[in-house]
């Protein structure tokens, strides 16, 4: 029988996140392989210029917990990332 590996995620934060929600990541990083990584503000504005360093085929999932007007701005592009 072959073994499960468990799913990769990436999920980006906002540093300074309030509410602070590191017990969720903390149990979510029990079930999953997760890497959290927090962005500043220019980071989240410019997401396209933040992933293009980022192996995304590392990871099975991307995990998004930034303000919802960081995210609709870049909705195009965000369609064509995978995961």
């Amino acid at each position: 029988m072959a073994e499960l590996k468990p799913l990769k995620v990436l999920a980006l934060s906002s540093q300074g996140r309030e509410p602070d929600l590191s017990c969720v990541y903390q149990r979510l990083g029990q079930l999953v392989d997760l890497e959290l990584r927090e962005l500043d503000k220019n980071e989240q504005r410019n997401l396209r210029r933040y992933l293009s360093a980022v192996d995304l085929g590392r990871y099975d999932r991307l995990l998004l917990d930034l303000h919802f007007k960081n995210i609709h701005r870049q909705t195009a592009f965000l369609r064509q990332v995978p995961g």
